[in-house]
């Protein structure tokens, strides 16, 4: 497997200081490739290489329709809404049990701009905990032991982010 890092171009000063540190801990040669440059141009030769399997994008919205365009073969229904996928999981979960702490509803009643929700009392096998969300939606859920922690992070597909709140010292820093 080969990785292929490419950096904003404004910003890209911490992926090279990232590749120094993987270079200092002897990853094998050639496996992690940093592309600097433009980045239409260079997105655009990325998406389009045939030795590319995946390609995931954090960029403007611009670029990812655009690029999500160019990978399904203009195949994309352009009535498609992803505002109203986002309120159907936030309102298909909460019916089972989950809290709402805030959010979970439109900014206003013309385009889909969700407020950033938030839900406690979430258990492992919620579909809001199971599946990826593309949107301002997070999830709390306690846990007893840093095991625990370790093995519900092992348990998923999907993670974009994910953080560890705690008042034990012991596991605020641990370099597993």
């Amino acid at each position: 497997m080969l990785i292929a890092l490419r950096p904003t171009e404004q910003t890209p000063l911490s992926v090279l200081y990232c590749a120094a540190l993987i270079k200092e801990t002897n990853f094998p040669p050639g496996v992690v490739n940093i592309i600097l440059g433009d980045g239409p141009e260079c997105g655009h030769a990325i998406v389009v290489h045939a030795h590319i399997d995946k390609v995931p994008c954090t960029s403007s919205v611009e670029d990812e329709n655009e690029y999500s365009i160019r990978l399904s073969n203009n195949q994309i229904d352009s009535n498609t809404e992803q505002g109203s996928q986002i309120l159907d999981f936030i309102e298909s979960d909460y019916k089972f049990g989950d809290k709402l702490e805030c959010g979970g509803e439109r900014v206003d009643n013309k385009d889909y701009f969700i407020k950033a929700t938030i839900f406690s009392d979430v258990k492992d096998d919620m579909q809001i905990t199971r599946e990826e969300i593309s949107g301002p939606v997070m999830s709390v859920l306690k846990y007893d032991s840093y095991e625990e922690v370790i093995k519900r992070a092992n348990d998923t597909t999907f993670g974009l982010d994910a953080g560890v709140i705690t008042r034990d010292s012991k596991f605020e820093r641990n370099d597993y």
